[in-house]
């Protein structure tokens, strides 16, 4: 039971995405779908418009390098392409949804900074 737990979890450790990436993504698709409701004369044929299928295809690969492949980037993509929904932020919303772990400290000499705290100091 207790292997089962333990594979469990690191199933869903690896369901999430660290936290300076979704915030990357989450800036890239939030602009994304500002633009394209800013410009949505440029963009509301959907897929017809060589404009939305460059930028949702720029968006998508850009993603998958911050987030890895996720299923529902896939199906956010096919969203995209119908016509009119780019008034909706499906970028932003599909980033949103993500679960998110903390950032992984980098140790750069010495261990954390409560280890450092919590050590001695040599010169007592």
């Amino acid at each position: 039971m207790t292997r089962l737990l333990a594979a469990r979890g690191a199933a869903l450790a690896t369901n999430t995405v660290p936290r300076r990436r979704k915030r990357w993504a989450l800036a890239v698709a939030a602009a994304v779908d500002l633009a394209q409701v800013v410009f949505m004369p440029l963009f509301v044929e959907g897929a017809a418009s060589p404009f939305d299928l460059a930028l949702d295809a720029a968006t998508a690969i850009t993603l998958l390098f911050l987030l890895g492949f996720r299923w529902r980037l896939a199906l956010a993509l096919a969203t995209e392409l119908v016509p009119g929904v780019d008034a909706f932020p499906t970028w932003t919303a599909l980033v949103a949804t993500l679960s998110s772990a903390p950032d992984t400290e980098t140790d750069h000499g010495g261990g954390s900074a409560v280890a450092r705290e919590a050590a001695p100091s040599k010169d007592t």
